[in-house]
């Protein structure tokens, strides 16, 4: 009952705020093109102050460990080459705005808002480092990843000299620089000025759910059944019970196995909806995919969860 009562802890803000949105959407408090106008701003402000403080805040120095970080690195880009090979082989997309939603969709996870939150639940506030660490890398990673992603799969392919241009352009891709400088130079920022891009960040998961659900409709679940039924499922078992059973057998154990069960069981990440609009890919594929993981996490992080302690692994 405990780890059912986390999983709707973490998993119902998110469902609240899409609801919010998808309820303003129908009583026409705003329009489809002002959520679309939200969701520009959201990505091109809010995610990347967002992203910058993480890792600003990240502690580095604490149980840090190896093993657990270059694992990490390495079954996300496994995860990405399988899940290209998916795509690919299995003809899941159906055209090239939907291809890079689709791979994004099974390898990125919503570990931001999951990871700390949960590792802090499971583990305790002190038992958090590797957690801290993984954020301030991983999410440079699922950044660069991404753009480069778009950019090669999605439409005309692009040189290599546009894609490294593209990426250092990225808002997400520029604070996430800006976060390790500023982290591993020792730049202390004046408490009001953190503060202030503390709030500004903290508006970023809730103005983009709201946007998502203003323009999600549910009418059109069906014409994308097949992706969604396999990207939810690489994305919440497929891969997760994967990687965490290799990990196990690896001997990883306690706060860094849930941190790194966090990482590859969450549900689709909240910013791969904002980076669809505004890449060029399928914006409505990748809502569904966030929509839909979201919900279902809330059983499959349970099961996750319990198994986890029942067997010990967690303890």
């Amino acid at each position: 009952m405990e780890s059912l009562l986390l999983s709707i802890k973490v998993i119902f803000p998110i469902v609240t705020y899409m609801a919010i949105g998808y309820f303003f959407k129908t009583i026409k408090v705003a329009s489809l093109t002002t959520f679309k106008e939200m969701n520009k701003l959201t990505f091109r402000c809010f995610l990347p102050l967002l992203v910058f403080y993480n890792i600003y805040e990240s502690d580095i120095r604490t149980d840090f460990s190896p093993m657990v970080l270059f694992f990490a690195i390495a079954a996300i880009l496994i995860e990405i080459g399988l899940s290209i090979l998916l795509v690919k082989k299995g003809h899941l997309a159906k055209d090239d705005s939907e291809e890079p939603v689709m791979i994004q969709g099974m390898y990125r996870s919503n570990f931001v808002l999951f990871g700390m939150e949960i590792t802090r639940t499971i583990c305790g506030a002190d038992r958090m480092g590797m957690s801290s660490i993984l954020v301030a890398v991983i999410i440079p990673l699922y950044n660069a990843c991404t753009v480069v992603l778009f950019e090669s799969y999605g439409g005309k392919k692009k040189g290599i000299a546009h894609i490294v241009k593209s990426i250092f352009k990225n808002p997400l891709i520029i604070a996430s620089l800006l976060g390790l400088l500023v982290k591993f130079t020792g730049i202390t920022l004046q408490s009001d000025i953190a503060g202030v891009v503390s709030k500004l960040g903290n508006m970023a998961t809730p103005i983009a759910l709201i946007s998502l659900g203003g323009t999600f409709f549910f009418s059109r679940v069906a014409a994308y059944k097949k992706q969604l039924t396999i990207g939810v499922f690489m994305r919440l078992i497929g891969f997760p019970l994967f990687f965490v059973i290799i990990a196990v057998l690896l001997g990883i154990r306690g706060a860094n196995l849930i941190a790194l069960m966090v990482l590859f069981a969450s549900p689709v990440a909240v910013s791969s909806y904002s980076m669809a609009a505004e890449m060029g890919g399928n914006d409505e594929l990748a809502g569904m995919l966030l929509v839909i993981s979201s919900l279902c996490s809330i059983i499959t992080m349970f099961l996750w969860v319990y198994c986890m302690s029942a067997l010990g692994l967690i303890s």
